[in-house]
């Protein structure tokens, strides 16, 4: 059966207090439609966004930021965009670099663009039928907003709008800045599941080149043995050393590695966040699940019984396995983070294979983000 589309709602837009004082008025002759969807796809959210500064340098527009700027230009038709991304080699740090920051072109002395950004701010900090403040702004990942001369920030978020006294005032557009789960397009607003806070990408490294050694005679004492991190095997490098990403979402059928991991060594594979399945986008991580009967989670999924077939989980090349939780929720599930952990040792030289164990995949959604780390000390003749 189809997947359900999220619950779409309008809220009631309050009068806003402090930002732009006396502009209240204006926002009631705006359009009744014209703020942007609002998405309600259930009681879970988002935490607040904590700051998370520039740190890489990628100005590529990322999805999320760019599905954001549509959203808002398609509310709120005669503004206009002043861009996302930023050249590094510009001073200062700023989320343009990483291409997860947005200049909304709405200029605060135009009495319609004002009423504009009125009705956004309202509809991005509104409270939601369950209760939840600010849910927009956390659904959407935003770390904070600057515009006429005032910052908010989710990290400070019931300090409410305050003193922005940067050289820009911000009053000829207004900036917003997302988290990295919002600037991936990972968070609830636009896969209906509550996404974990992401770190910024690591860059990948080179390998290591090896030396090769003199043609004549034998290599120089004591001079250590310089070894990649990669080696090459049928095609695929070998991960002998640091750790990769990557995300296997819950619609596939599964994701084969592009690197093979070493014959004998020991892996730490970290699974983190969650995924929605069934018609009724029930949520499910690397081990649990919850039943939608009785709202709890559980190690089994609710059709398994007394099997232990591991339906709904993360398996590995084909097999069930036994993650454990980061934070025990004194079930064996972890509600708090949704963070595993498995230590794997590989019988031979090989890529992985990783799935979710579901056999009705087309009303899933979302997936999980893995990361598998190499323990083993690396020796020279790697």
């Amino acid at each position: 059966m189809p997947r359900r589309s999220l619950l779409t709602a309008r809220l009631m837009r309050p009068a806003l207090v402090g930002l732009l004082a006396g502009s209240a008025a204006l926002a009631a002759t705006l359009p009744a439609d014209a703020a942007p969807v609002t998405r309600v796809p259930g009681k879970a959210i988002e935490i607040y966004s904590p700051q998370q500064g520039q740190t890489t340098c990628n100005p590529a527009p990322k999805p999320g930021t760019l599905a954001l700027s549509r959203l808002v230009l398609a509310a709120y038709p005669g503004t206009g965009s002043s861009g996302i991304a930023r050249d590094c080699s510009i001073g200062g740090r700023s989320e343009h670099k990483e291409g997860r920051a947005w200049d909304w072109h709405v200029n605060h002395a135009s009495t319609t663009q004002r009423a504009q950004a009125a009705d956004f701010v309202h509809w991005l900090f509104a409270t939601d039928i369950y209760g939840n403040r600010f849910a927009q702004a956390r659904r959407l990942g935003v770390m904070y907003v600057i515009w006429n001369s005032k910052i908010w920030s989710a990290a400070q978020a019931n300090a409410g709008w305050r003193p922005y006294t940067g050289a820009d005032p911000h009053t000829g557009h207004m900036h917003i800045s997302l988290s990295w789960a919002g600037a991936q397009k990972r968070t609830s607003y636009w896969t209906g599941v509550v996404s974990p806070m992401l770190k910024a990408p690591t860059p990948v490294k080179a390998p290591v080149p090896v030396k090769p050694a003199p043609a004549e005679g034998p290599a120089p004492a004591n001079q250590p043995v310089a070894h990649a991190p990669e080696e090459e095997t049928s095609g695929l490098p070998v991960l002998v050393a640091g750790e990769r990403t990557l995300n296997v979402l819950a619609t596939d059928r599964g994701l084969t590695t592009p690197w093979a991991v070493k014959a004998g060594r020991h892996y730490l594979v970290t699974a983190v966040g969650m995924y929605a399945y069934g018609e009724d986008l029930e949520s499910a991580d690397a081990e649990c699940s919850r039943w939608a009967k009785d709202g709890y989670w559980h190690r089994k999924a609710v059709q398994e019984g007394r099997s232990s077939t591991g339906a709904l989980d993360l398996t590995i090349n084909g097999q069930s396995t036994s993650w454990t939780p980061l934070v025990d929720d004194g079930n064996d599930c972890d509600t708090t983070t949704h963070t595993y952990t498995l230590v794997v040792q590989a019988r031979r030289t090989a890529p992985l294979r990783f799935a979710i164990n579901d056999a009705a995949r087309s009303d899933n959604g979302g997936g999980l983000r893995l990361v598998v780390r190499a323990l083993d000390t690396v020796s020279p003749t790697d």
